[in-house]
């Protein structure tokens, strides 16, 4: 039998790939269940998106550790660039805490120690990650939130979408761009005005802690510039005052990582957890205990969608392997851990997959300065709340001029390496309220609110279509290199 994917139901897509429920087979009756996100096919033509696409394979690839999600497979489908990543079924925190407050109830502490303990190990292990030479990549994920932390059904918790991390060996931040969700940012990384390195993780992930406990998210506000400005000006009540059964030393360790200056907080993601971990850890049984309680039996909830759900047309696609030179030798090793992490437990990584930012990796002949991007120029309204279900903002979608368009070889074999001219591009933010899909030439762009969406250039008509079917349509000039805000309401 041919290697290849089985497509079993498209689950999702963003504007610079789309995500399916596949299933892997190869020879004497293999068969592996898999979340595959292929490159958009007008996309595949662009070396610089390919090359973000295989960056951020590229560096989860190195990653092997059961709080951090894995990469099983790498290559190019029907001429197609894909990433295979570990099927995880059950819950991100962000929805954990959704049910948890309609049912009215709070995560009980021992819960929360243990996601602390999870996620301090994971950042722990990304943070001191090394290369083939031992040099220190100084990984940093840059989007630690409840949404990219995930629970499976077994009671493992993994960290996902290294998408938009930043390593040393070059240059991961766009000038003029913010990436990550407003409100989990750190101060550093809006205003620029420090080196942006593992305390930055250490405050997001502070954050997302603080919201474990209470259910607040301090800085969520209805805008973008909102949120900026409030996690600029800083100042988070007690958790105390929220919550009475936490313990001074708990409220101590949140205080200290989530302070403003860098410089104030903890230096490592071990100091934090040794700091914030104040009593009793739940085990990983007593976790999916309590996920099965507030969010229901997820051990099959996705994949019994995928098999009988809408768009459940199945099809193959012939692999073409893709080589990204990632030696054992050049992957740290994880340190030991008390729990194994249920690795065959599932959500479909989603959020990794239709982030499309990927993580620039820059060469290895050499260490490279990395060099601190400029403060946006333009600041857009944005929403901010990260628990909607929707796509992730960081997507891009680029279709290329007619006249530079060229004729793919057949899947089965490799195009001629023939450089495209450069497309010229803008970006347009969306945003609406309460929400919409926005569609442009008949097809689903995104759902609002979205961030810097490429388009080519020139004047297009997007349709929003907001809730009940009702449409608006907004005609925009998209200039190369610079932002179109649009917003619509529909209330």
């Amino acid at each position: 039998m041919e290697p290849g994917y089985e497509l079993i139901r498209r689950i999702a897509g963003g504007g610079m790939g789309e995500v399916f429920v596949a299933r892997r087979t190869g020879a004497g009756n293999f068969e592996k269940h898999v979340a595959l996100k292929l490159l958009l096919p007008h996309l595949a033509d662009s070396p610089d998106l390919v090359k973000r696409f295989h960056d951020e394979a590229r560096l989860a690839a190195r990653m092997h550790h059961p709080n951090i999600v894995e990469i099983f497979d790498v290559g190019e489908a029907d001429g197609r660039p894909f990433i295979a990543m570990q099927w995880v079924e059950g819950v991100t925190v962000g929805k954990l805490l959704r049910d948890a407050g309609t049912r009215g109830e709070s995560l009980p502490l021992p819960i929360i120690r243990l996601l602390a303990t999870s996620l301090c190990e994971a950042l722990s292990y990304a943070h001191g990650l090394t290369d083939g030479k031992g040099r220190h990549l100084r990984v940093v994920h840059r989007d630690v939130t409840p949404g990219n932390v995930l629970v499976s059904g077994m009671g493992a918790v993994l960290l996902t979408d290294f998408g938009i991390a930043r390593v040393r060996d070059g240059s991961m931040t766009e000038p003029g761009v913010l990436r990550g969700k407003a409100a989990y940012l750190a101060p550093e990384q809006v205003l620029h005005d420090a080196p942006v390195d593992a305390r930055a993780d250490i405050y997001a992930a502070a954050l997302t802690l603080y919201e474990a406990l209470t259910g607040i998210q301090p800085y969520r506000r209805e805008s973008m510039k909102d949120a900026l400005d409030a996690v600029i000006k800083g100042g988070v009540q007690d958790v105390r005052a929220l919550r009475e059964d936490v313990s001074p030393r708990m409220a101590a360790a949140l205080s200290k990582a989530l302070s403003r200056t860098p410089g104030d907080r903890f230096e490592t993601a071990k100091q934090f957890r040794e700091a914030f971990v104040d009593g009793p850890v739940a085990t990983t049984p007593e976790l999916a205990e309590f996920v099965q309680k507030i969010c229901g039996d997820v051990s099959k909830q996705v994949f019994d969608a995928a098999e009988a759900g809408p768009g459940a047309t199945r099809s193959v696609i012939t692999v073409t392997p893709t080589h990204l030179n990632l030696p054992a030798a050049e992957v740290a090793t994880p340190p030991a851990t008390k729990r194994r992490a249920g690795l065959i437990s599932a959500l479909v990584v989603v959020v990794a997959l239709i982030s499309g930012a990927g993580a620039w990796w820059g060469s290895h002949s050499r260490p490279v300065t990395v060099e601190l991007p400029q403060p946006p120029a333009v600041v857009v309204d944005e929403p901010v709340d990260e628990e909607a279900p929707r796509p992730e903002p960081e997507v891009a979608v680029v279709e290329p001029e007619p006249v530079q368009k060229k004729t793919r070889a057949p899947s089965r074999r490799k195009a001629a390496v023939v450089a495209p001219a450069a497309m010229r591009v803008g970006y347009v933010t969306a945003d609406a309220a309460p929400w919409a899909e926005v569609l442009l030439d008949g097809k689903l762009l995104d759902r609002t609110p979205f961030v810097r969406y490429p388009l080519p250039v020139g004047k297009h008509t997007l349709v929003f279509k907001g809730p009940n079917g009702v449409t608006q349509k907004r005609a925009v000039s998209v200039t190369e290199g610079a932002v179109t805000a649009v917003r619509v309401d529909f209330k």
